[in-house]
């Protein structure tokens, strides 16, 4: 514990301290990833054709949304016709529809190749699925089907694009088994935990009365994410996407954890600073959501 005296003395230095904190951290969010509040299971968008043509073929998604999509260059591992056709998907431009990456992820995550199954999945992290999007199918013969346009409602999307009436349907969910999800709760859990601790730590707020306000807000903030997260799983969001009825619970979440830790987190000279805590609030759940998402995905892939 500091005394009084050692608290005045660093004031000045963790004033500045705080604020470079402040810019780093909602930098790097703003920059770098879309920031969400506390994170969860990332979005799918699982694919199957019926009635694909007989011809090989590439299928991708476009959308109107806005996308970073480089210049084309050939694969070296693809053959001259496969280049030929990823070049007419990365030209592909009708009605303000191109086909969709953001440059979070690398190229080949939103387009892929015929297979035996006529299965396929696109997935990315929260903001990396255009929330509004046709099906685009290109045959090696160069002829093109697309889809209607639909807006995904579930977080794990389930469709299926029918190439003879050119119809494209959201309609069911992949569920995780019980344990799987579980697990990913735990581990968001201990995440959030550790990095949002190391934060109450640095904003010189660490003591055994904010650790009980600490657990206990953490605690029903999760339960309250990952009960909304599966309810809109389950029965879909209605009118609007899944990404917008993210977007509300993250933004409800930063207030209430703001609101509640205002007037109830103490500084280590026992005084309570309204700024300080709704400041330690918004930049725990960025810099939660961020660091912890990418620790989550890291051990995804190593799996």
């Amino acid at each position: 514990m500091y005394s009084k005296d050692q608290f005045r003395t660093t004031n000045s230095s963790f004033r500045k301290a705080l604020v470079m904190l402040v810019t780093v951290i909602t930098c790097v969010c703003v920059f770098a990833s879309a920031v969400y509040a506390d994170f969860g299971p990332k979005p799918e968008i699982n694919l199957t054709i019926e009635n694909a043509p007989s011809e090989d073929y590439f299928v991708a998604l476009i959308s109107r949304e806005e996308s970073i999509v480089p210049e084309f260059s050939p694969n070296p591992n693809l053959t001259e016709k496969e280049n030929e056709i990823v070049r007419m998907l990365f030209e592909y431009d009708e009605d303000g529809y191109t086909l969709f990456e953001n440059g979070r992820m690398g190229f080949g995550d939103y387009y892929d190749r015929s297979n035996d199954t006529s299965y396929y999945r696109f997935s990315g992290e929260m903001g990396c699925l255009p929330d509004t999007y046709k099906i685009l199918l290109i045959t090696f013969d160069g002829e093109i089907y697309v889809s209607n346009e639909i807006t995904q409602r579930f977080l794990h999307a389930e469709c299926v694009f029918d190439c003879e009436t050119g119809i494209l349907k959201e309609y069911q969910l992949t569920f995780y088994s019980f344990g799987s999800w579980m697990r990913a709760v735990f581990i968001c859990f201990v995440i959030t935990i550790i990095i949002e601790g190391i934060l109450l730590a640095t904003f010189m707020l660490w003591n055994l009365d904010n650790l009980g306000w600490f657990f206990l807000v953490n605690s029903l903030t999760q339960l309250f994410l990952n009960i909304a997260v599966f309810l809109g799983e389950y029965f879909g969001t209605g009118i609007i996407s899944f990404g917008t009825y993210y977007l509300i619970l993250e933004v409800f979440i930063i207030v209430a954890e703001a609101l509640i830790y205002r007037k109830r987190l103490q500084t280590v000279d026992l005084n309570v600073y309204p700024v300080l805590n709704i400041i330690y609030a918004v930049v725990a759940n960025a810099a939660s959501a961020y660091f912890g998402y990418g620790i989550l995905h890291v051990m995804t892939i190593m799996n």
